[in-house]
């Protein structure tokens, strides 16, 4: 897979110097030895361990342990839901309905497996292009149930009238326009997302939400932990 470089909408020389101060730490243990994960179950179990450098979910910040388990009284914001919405779940940044959308498993009305439900179904059965897509390391981040659910497969955008947005936890959610808009915290990291992994697979992206991606990861620059499991990841896929 080409991989295309970390600082593709940034430019800031803090970042260098992070960079230099996280490999000795980073190169203690050998990533390199690691193969890239071929499907999305052993990209979770992969992603388990490496997120032990920073065990948080992504939106809502709730502390996980090394078995998976969301401790819901550390979470960074107060959430009165039931016990299962905070399951620990592993959430594609860019959706796997915009990943898949253009492989025939996905554009087939009947897929050749007969249990198959779904269009995804179909294709993590039959298609080792979509395999390698979902499992794809840079855009899986740890969610709780409820804030996966909610963002469901929205695109990232800006909302007018919040007023009548729904908040969930990091991000504002526009269920008639499917749009989520999250926070300035995460915008960077999402919107580097999305221009990375547009770069590798080619799937459809506007012009304005090209532009306006790029403007968040020029606006917002990568947190310390981005940058330290970029680098991790790094080693996974053999970049240099």
């Amino acid at each position: 897979m080409n991989i295309p470089k970390f600082f593709l909408a940034t430019s800031n020389y803090f970042l260098v110097v992070l960079f230099s101060f996280y490999t000795p730490f980073i190169l203690a243990f050998d990533w390199q030895k690691i193969p890239p994960p071929q499907h999305f179950p052993a990209a979770k179990e992969l992603l388990l361990v490496l997120y032990q450098e920073n065990p948080e979910t992504f939106y809502c910040g709730c502390a996980f342990n090394k078995k998976g388990q969301i401790n819901k009284d550390q979470c960074r914001v107060s959430l009165n839901l039931p016990n299962d919405m905070f399951t620990l779940e592993w959430e594609h940044i860019v959706p796997a309905s915009l990943l898949g959308a253009d492989l025939e498993c996905w554009q087939t009305s009947t897929c050749s497996i007969k249990q198959a439900k779904t269009h995804r179904d179909c294709c993590q059965k039959t298609s080792k292009q979509f395999q390698l897509r979902e499992a794809n390391l840079y855009n899986l981040v740890p969610s709780i149930k409820y804030a996966n659910r909610k963002r469901s497969n929205f695109k990232p955008g800006l909302i007018a009238h919040k007023e009548h947005a729904e908040r969930v936890c990091g991000f504002l959610i526009d269920k008639r326009q499917r749009i989520m808009e999250p926070d300035d915290s995460l915008k960077g990291f999402i919107a580097r997302t999305y221009l990375r992994l547009n770069e590798i697979y080619q799937f459809k992206l506007s012009p304005a939400d090209r532009k306006l991606y790029y403007q968040w990861a020029a606006a917002f620059p990568p947190t310390e932990w981005e940058i330290k499991r970029e680098l991790i990841i790094n080693k996974i896929y053999a970049v240099e």
